[in-house]
């Protein structure tokens, strides 16, 4: 799936596939409410803006992690692009190719200017305990206050704060989550959106 230069909306759709299922690149704004993205290796990636609502993650294979994002502030100004999820599920798929149990990252930079964030999500015990982790001991992509890896309220057997690696992600207090709201990211509550659909955003 590939959205670009454009606003798009889907409300209870699934995504499958195994390495990078879904981009959301350049210019491009994605709302995603219900359904699910099933995949393996950074199945979420891209550098446009991406949220997520009551969504489930359902990982086939461990490699990566759920998303691979990239910021930047070389063409548009201050970095506004993300990944953001809320109110989802982070689980096995179902035809996984073996128990992923601890094998899952929440994400990985593809540049340093990556944002990736989880508020209010049902973790499994998939997640790697770390929680996100860096692009490769050769390269690892993550600049002190430049590149934004964040939790908020996690849950479930997969979220374990002391085992957190905080050298490179956030957990974030209720104040600070505040800056992650729909309309804090979008800049408003777009017009783009289904809110009769999409209950309780």
């Amino acid at each position: 799936m590939f959205v670009a230069y454009a606003n798009a909306s889907f409300y209870g759709c699934t995504f499958a596939s195994y390495q990078d299922t879904l981009f959301v690149g350049r210019n491009g704004s994605a709302f995603f409410y219900g359904g699910s993205v099933v995949g393996s290796t950074d199945f979420l990636y891209g550098f446009g803006t991406a949220w997520f609502e009551k969504t489930t993650m359902a990982s086939r294979a461990a490699g990566g992690g759920i998303t691979a994002w990239k910021g930047s502030s070389q063409w548009y100004g201050p970095n506004t692009f993300g990944v953001y999820q809320n109110n989802g599920r982070i689980v096995q798929a179902e035809d996984a190719e073996k128990n992923l149990t601890g094998l899952v990252a929440l994400g990985r930079p593809w540049n340093n200017q990556s944002t990736s964030i989880y508020q209010n999500t049902y973790m499994s015990d998939i997640v790697n305990p770390a929680g996100f982790i860096i692009w490769s001991s050769s390269d690892p992509r993550v600049f002190p206050n430049v590149t934004h890896f964040a939790e908020y309220n996690s849950h479930g057997p997969g979220y374990n704060k002391a085992s957190r690696n905080t050298s490179i992600e956030t957990i974030l207090t209720q104040d600070q989550a505040q800056q992650y709201t729909l309309e804090a990211v979008f800049g408003g509550r777009p017009a783009w959106i289904d809110y009769a659909t999409a209950h309780g955003v």
